[in-house]
């Protein structure tokens, strides 16, 4: 392992400690130095700021079952269940981090639903029936749609499970499918 990836783990690993005893918005750059004994250049040499290092732990720790590759229409359902599994096992983390900061959530999750969607369409519209502004349009409609979905059931305390979440999103992309030869 690189240093840079030894680096990158202390400082999620800080985050994550941290987030136990202190809300997010509490937590200062200075914190996390001091948590892995390292000088804020150190931090800054990675990280713009905490909530770039907080973007990087949610694709980390649960958003890269969702990553170019790893997800088609088949495995849609099957990845994003393990996503939110991992979610819902780092409950605290997400309810802290979203209680102080959703829009960095919603942010990095609708970036990837939205590549993953684009390479979605891709696949369904190879003739490039769909014009490009909307095919935008419907990556980012999407995009912020589920992630609004992901944000409310974690600021909701994770009423729903993981398994019912998954079904949910995994309807739309099956009826983006079946209705894709009107495209």
């Amino acid at each position: 392992m690189s240093t840079t990836e030894i680096t990158k783990r202390a400082f999620v690993q800080a985050l994550l400690e941290l987030t136990e005893k202190h809300d997010f918005s509490q937590i200062t750059v200075s914190m996390l130095t001091r948590q892995v004994g390292m000088h804020r250049q150190s931090f800054y040499y990675h990280f713009h700021d905490k909530y770039e290092l907080l973007a990087y732990i949610y694709q980390t720790i649960s958003f890269h079952y969702l990553d170019s590759g790893k997800v088609t229409f088949t495995n849609w359902q099957t990845q994003v269940e393990k996503m939110l599994t991992s979610i819902a096992d780092h409950q605290s983390f997400y309810l802290n981090t979203t209680a102080s900061d959703q829009n960095t959530l919603l942010l990095t999750f609708s970036r990837v639903v939205q590549g993953r969607l684009q390479d979605m369409l891709t696949e369904l519209d190879p003739e490039h029936r769909l014009s490009d502004y909307d095919r935008q349009f419907y990556t980012e409609f999407f995009g912020y749609g589920c992630g609004g979905v992901l944000v409310d059931w974690i600021s909701n305390n994770f009423t729903s499970s993981p398994q019912e979440i998954a079904q949910k999103l995994s309807k739309l992309v099956a009826d983006l499918k079946q209705y894709s030869p009107s495209l």
